[in-house]
């Protein structure tokens, strides 16, 4: 089976034994470490085609650093596709993005929780029109995070709101994707809210944190047509959640649309 994993992380070499130190303070534990040579290896022990690496900028000052680094990693590890990490709001994000671009980074990761900015907020809603002007995809983080869990930056509510006013402004086919299937820990609200919305979940960090009916009836009523296979590496293997998926009884097509056609589409993969 192709697999094209969504959602990774990695730090530069020199700051991933404490970027993860930090993490590991709450109740996580990594399974390995985030470097990128380690991502490179577990990819290619699981069978992964590419795993698409997941920067956050905490500071507008980090994101040339960030999104250079994360050009530097593309071009020298197969498996790995970084997206560029901007920091919503920053006085020069149109130029952030337009970098991001010249640099051919494939898309955006924006983390509410960790940028303490809401979903909704302008500047959210401004990101998402300057990312459509690059036919770029936005994967924001849905929902509850362990590591940081309040203030709620990003609740799937503030999500759909977010919809309505790109739309407002003119977006008539934004490219989003939230992880966690629309709201980590909020299925309730991801049902009521994003289910059947024009945007993409990801699967990241759920298994064994979902009721299995609870994401058979999301995954069935939002369409395995914008589902998106990831883990949250190194949070989550490769394996654990491609079991659970596995498990859950989908047709042969719609595991191969999950696992990798629908983010190959979206990210121009071959």
């Amino acid at each position: 089976m192709r697999i094209i994993d969504i959602h990774t992380h990695i730090y530069p070499d020199q700051v991933a034994q404490k970027a993860i130190a930090t993490l590991s303070k709450g109740p996580l534990r990594p399974l390995t470490g985030c470097t990128a040579a380690e991502a490179q290896q577990a990819a290619e022990a699981a069978g992964v085609i590419y795993s698409i690496c997941l920067p956050v900028a905490t500071k507008a000052r980090q994101v040339e650093h960030i999104n250079r680094f994360s050009a530097e990693t593309n071009r020298r590890y197969s498996k790995l596709i970084c997206f560029a990490g901007i920091f919503p709001g920053a006085t020069d994000m149109e130029a952030q993005i337009d970098l991001a671009a010249k640099l051919k980074l494939p898309g955006i990761k924006i983390h509410p929780q960790f940028q303490k900015v809401f979903l909704d907020d302008p500047a959210m809603v401004r990101l998402v029109c300057l990312a459509s002007d690059y036919h770029m995809p936005v994967l924001f983080h849905g929902g509850l995070d362990i590591a940081l869990p309040y203030p709620l930056y990003s609740s799937p509510w503030r999500a759909a709101n977010l919809l309505r006013l790109v739309a407002k402004a003119g977006v008539k086919n934004p490219r989003l994707i939230f992880a966690h299937l629309g709201g980590y820990a909020l299925w309730h609200e991801v049902e009521k809210e994003l289910v059947g919305k024009n945007v993409y979940f990801d699967t990241s960090f759920l298994a064994g944190r979902i009721p299995r009916e609870t994401i058979k009836r999301i995954i069935s009523n939002h369409g395995t047509e914008r589902i998106l296979f990831g883990t949250d590496f190194p949070w989550q293997s490769v394996e654990e959640n491609r079991d659970f998926l596995l498990n859950l009884g989908l047709s042969q097509q719609q595991n191969q649309a999950i696992f990798y056609d629908n983010a190959a589409g979206l990210l121009n993969i071959g």
